[in-house]
């Protein structure tokens, strides 16, 4: 935005405000500002999270979680629901369960309204609720479904290896995928 003279840092910048037009918008600006002690809040409530799930990781015992953020109201998820009971399938017929676990974070969804999925699409996997969206927060506030594959280490530390918003498409084909980005042998190949 400097680059492109939309971002003018004015008289004011040394306070941490910056005034922003753009020729989109002639005779229109925006004056953001940023706030020190939000921030300062912000990283220690996301640092806590990322301690808290870090030491929730460390109790997984699987070489990669894969966390499907969904809600019960989005069709999109709705939909997807065979194809996530097809991967999971997919994960204990490749004998890969030990290795590779499935964990559904139901976004803005009370216990009731996760149970009531799980049952309705017959779900097997586990699946948590994020009522009042603090996870779903901590990611950015993504769309549904979203999938995220985190490889862990074994002190419990986690990298992310897969992020993206939509379907997994053909379930076979992104288990493919996640073994071969986590670096994940089968039985029986070279």
């Amino acid at each position: 935005l400097v680059e492109q003279g939309h971002l003018q840092l004015g008289l004011f910048d040394q306070r941490n405000l910056a005034e922003i037009t753009s020729p989109d918008y002639p005779g229109e600006r925006l004056v953001a500002c940023r706030n020190d002690a939000l921030a300062k809040l912000r990283a220690h409530k996301r640092e806590s999270l990322l301690q808290a799930t870090e030491a929730l990781l460390a109790q997984v015992k699987a070489s990669v979680v894969i966390f499907e953020v969904f809600s019960m109201y989005c069709p999109y998820c709705q939909n997807e629901a065979p194809s996530i009971n097809g991967l999971y399938s997919r994960i204990a017929e490749r004998g890969l369960e030990g290795k590779i676990k499935l964990i559904g974070l139901g976004a803005g969804n009370s216990p009731y309204e996760v149970d009531l999925f799980k049952g309705k699409y017959g779900v097997q996997f586990p699946l948590l609720s994020d009522s009042d969206l603090t996870l779903h927060t901590a990611l950015g506030k993504v769309r549904t479904p979203y999938f995220i594959a985190v490889s862990l280490t074994p002190e419990g530390k986690g990298l992310v290896i897969y992020s993206r918003v939509g379907t997994i498409g053909d379930p076979e084909q992104f288990l493919d995928l996640i073994t071969q980005k986590a670096g994940i042998r089968e039985k029986g190949a070279p």
